[in-house]
């Protein structure tokens, strides 16, 4: 966050954004904070915590410092569900600005890295693994973000061979059937 003075100097010029100034004894003064994006404001110096501007209505009488303080903004990064796993699954609490990335079947979040590994291959289903979608494209935490994983499940197909010798068979009969399911995000 920043600060700047409004008013007028000992010399009568206009005050606008300089961190301090000589101020006419028996003045008035007007102190403004503008709060940084990803930033939520928090109070002066003073214990003033209602508002980002700060007006001495009495006349000064002695030197004042005043600091403007502004918290960051925190967010969570959540890790979606789907067919497969992370090794860690706690959501991620960080700072507005956090750099995140993915590469594969990795998240890294700040210094934090989250991997996921899809289900493993039954005599039923194929996973296949595609990719992480969510994060934002400037890869900054800008705001609360779910990672999610996107993974295919297949049903695996079989062939049927019919025996000869032993009769016959009737051909009319469905023997194979073929599904394939695509599922991206919770399960």
């Amino acid at each position: 966050s920043s600060a700047s003075f409004t008013g007028t100097d000992c010399w009568g010029n206009a005050l606008n954004t300089l961190t301090s100034a000589t101020i006419l004894y028996g003045s008035n003064i007007k102190f403004s904070a503008t709060v940084a994006t990803g930033y939520t404001w928090s109070k002066w110096s003073n214990g003033n915590t209602t508002q980002t501007n700060y007006n001495i209505t009495t006349s000064l009488t002695s030197d004042i410092s005043l600091t403007a303080s502004a918290t960051i903004n925190k967010y969570t990064v959540t890790l979606g569900s789907g067919y497969g796993s992370w090794d860690n699954s706690a959501s991620i609490s960080v700072d507005y600005g956090t750099s995140i990335s993915v590469s594969s079947n990795k998240v890294t979040v700040g210094s934090t890295t989250r991997t996921f590994t899809k289900s493993s291959n039954t005599t039923q289903y194929t996973y296949t693994f595609n990719s992480l979608s969510g994060v934002p494209s400037g890869g900054k935490v800008d705001g609360n973000i779910t990672i999610t994983p996107n993974v295919t499940r297949t049903v695996n197909q079989y062939t049927v061979t019919l025996a000869s010798g032993y009769g016959s068979w009737d051909t009319a009969t469905a023997i194979t059937v073929e599904v394939s399911v695509s599922v991206i995000g919770s399960v």
